[in-house]
């Protein structure tokens, strides 16, 4: 749902939601595929003034079923913020690939160097180049840090 709002007035906000998240429902149940209600989130993308004027934590869709406001959402392994700034994506990736460098230094000693080099690069530097795409334009100070 894209809307955009001049005004405090976020009732109708909830009632696209509600409309959006339906229509979905029925799209994929006409092709034999379910929606897990707890894992349904909401992210608003904006400026930090309009973002503070948003005070809806979530929408209720059935008296059963309630979608939540988030401040960042994980899709296709992409961290998405409500700035997209990808802070979260950056520090979520540093952390796996630490990880993964941490395990193979566990099992170093077992490894030439010729093998040790190729499972970097099929491990730590693939998971670097996954959608770096998204990475163009970002700030110079966050992309450093990769």
């Amino acid at each position: 749902v894209s809307t955009q709002s001049t005004g405090k007035n976020y009732t109708c906000l909830s009632t696209q939601l509600k409309a959006c998240f339906e229509a979905i429902k029925s799209w994929m149940a006409k092709f034999y595929l379910a929606m897990n209600d707890s894992k349904r989130q909401i992210i608003a993308y904006g400026y930090s003034t309009v973002l503070k004027e948003i005070h809806v934590m979530g929408a209720n869709l059935r008296r059963d079923t309630t979608i939540r406001f988030v401040s960042t959402v994980k899709n296709f392994g992409i961290h998405m913020d409500a700035h997209l700034t990808l802070d979260r994506h950056i520090l979520e990736l540093k952390k796996s690939c630490f990880r993964t460098l941490r395990n193979l230094a566990k099992i170093r000693f077992l490894l030439t160097t010729k093998q040790t080099k190729t499972i970097v690069n099929s491990l730590v530097v693939s998971c670097l180049d996954y959608c770096n795409g998204m990475f163009y334009g970002i700030s110079n100070k966050v992309l450093h840090q990769l």
